[in-house]
């Protein structure tokens, strides 16, 4: 967008927690006032500081909401919007396309149907909904990837995945293959199996959260230059690979997950037409250390349903077509549709709070009844319990060394801000396990601040952690 926009362009504000502020001492004061109030014409945000502007009651995000008038909103990857917050997001953009003149465009490859009659709230789209005619033929244009229900009665363990993922190899020769699971855990497991049965025929690669956001970038730059001398690789990755990371392999192997994600995983096979069709395999795991995951049950089990349907109709159509993922969203949205006021523990839900408070049969004594403030204390578009642990990977070192060394709180905060691609956020039980281990100490210069002591090259800080969720 810079190059767009002209290099020396002034007109570009990037807003997110990545992003490295080198300016000086004397400009800090007005980047924060145009940070704070997104006073540039082309603001580049994330999904979590948008809806902080829409919902949060900190008064830096009550100052940005009159920015989106008149304004054009892009959404990438809209389908990644938890359910819960479906609701207060989809009558925000009604009041924002009808009201506030906004015009909203929602992107995505697995385009969610947010006004099916599962939705007791539904959005209101403009006419025509979509931007594009003929998506259905569009799809069939860009159809590269078979997709293949290799699912079992019993399930896979880690062993018989791995023995499966050989199959194919030797069957198909493929020289490049991405295998995405649902849990790190799962991950580090099937890596470490993988790496020690094609030591010296493939190289092995481990992705996961457990890198830190500059070791991920890393990789996944690596992986693209091999890719395209035809290195052979093996891919082991959570699903954070499945979305904005431009890649292509031959075969992709995915556990069962909704249809959106199972798309979205197809995504990264046969992307740039170089073979004539390319594979993406089904398969469901026994045991991947997902009971905390809600959300991704849900959506594997309405999957789970699609998959099942479309075996039963004998379809001709591909799986991932419009008219199939449509039916998933259906499924999809209809099983959490009790979650989607954004229900909170001990308080009204959200949709409460925002529209009747706490006096839903107060009559007309009260002209206001919304409890802005309570909302916007308890709106997260992540459930967000996890700590932020600073890691010695690249720059990190350097970052490390000047915090220990600096007394000034203004600076010492300086060195944390530019930290940030340098950092593993973990649950805070992980991090008081590894506290007692030592592998983590905390900073003593400011509260809530830890330091990993040591860090892998290959697997990030999850050398030491056996049982961390993504």
């Amino acid at each position: 967008m810079r190059t767009a926009l002209g290099v020396d362009s002034n007109l570009l504000l990037e807003h997110h927690s990545n992003v490295m502020n080198d300016i000086g001492d004397g400009q800090q004061n007005e980047y924060n006032r145009f940070e704070m109030n997104w006073k540039k014409p082309f603001i580049c945000t994330t999904m979590v500081q948008f809806f902080s502007s829409l919902f949060s009651d900190r008064k830096e995000c009550v100052r940005r909401f009159h920015r989106l008038k008149h304004a054009v909103v892009i959404l990438d990857e809209v389908q990644s919007v938890p359910i819960k917050a479906i609701h207060t997001f989809n009558l925000m953009m009604n009041f924002l396309n009808r009201i506030c003149h906004t015009t909203i465009i929602l992107c995505t490859a697995t385009q969610p149907e947010l006004d099916v009659y599962s939705i007791k709230r539904p959005i209101l789209y403009s006419e025509p909904q979509n931007m594009i005619t003929d998506v259905s033929g569009k799809f069939i244009s860009f159809h590269r990837v078979e997709v293949v229900d290799a699912c079992r009665q019993e399930g896979y363990t880690v062993q018989k995945l791995s023995q499966f993922i050989g199959a194919q190899i030797e069957e198909k020769r493929y020289s490049s293959m991405l295998i995405i699971l649902n849990s790190k855990r799962a991950v580090k497991e099937l890596y470490d199996c993988l790496s020690e049965e094609w030591e010296g025929e493939y190289e092995v690669v481990y992705l996961t959260t457990n890198l830190c956001a500059q070791h991920r970038s890393d990789v996944i730059d690596t992986v693209k230059k091999e890719l395209k001398i035809r290195k052979k690789q093996l891919i082991v990755s959570t699903s954070l690979i499945e979305a904005g990371v431009d890649l292509s392999v031959e075969c992709v192997v995915r556990s069962l997950a909704g249809l959106d994600s199972i798309a979205q995983a197809a995504g990264r096979c046969n992307r740039h037409g170089e073979r004539e069709k390319g594979k993406l395999y089904i398969v469901n795991m026994q045991d991947e250390g997902i009971k905390r995951m809600k959300e991704l049950k849900r959506a594997m089990d309405a999957g789970s349903r699609i998959l099942q349907g479309y075996a039963e109709e004998k379809q001709q159509t591909d799986l991932l077509a419009p008219e199939w993922m449509k039916k998933y969203y259906w499924e999809y949205f209809w099983r959490g549709r009790e979650e989607m006021d954004y229900n909170n523990k001990d308080l009204p839900t959200e949709f409460q709070l925002l529209s009747t408070g706490f006096l839903e049969n107060a009559g007309g004594r009260f002209q206001l009844h919304q409890a802005y403030k309570t909302a916007g204390e308890h709106y997260r578009l992540i459930d967000n319990q996890t700590v932020t642990v600073i890691v010695p990977y690249g720059e990190g070192k350097i970052y490390i060394e000047q915090l220990d060394k600096e007394e000034q709180i203004s600076s010492i905060f300086a060195i944390l801000k530019k930290t940030q691609r340098c950092t593993v956020n973990l649950y805070g039980y992980k991090v008081r396990e590894l506290f007692e281990k030592g592998i983590v100490r905390q900073y003593d210069k400011v509260p809530n601040v830890y330091i990993a002591t040591t860090y892998d090259a290959t697997k990030g800080i999850d050398t030491y952690l056996q049982d961390l969720i993504f």
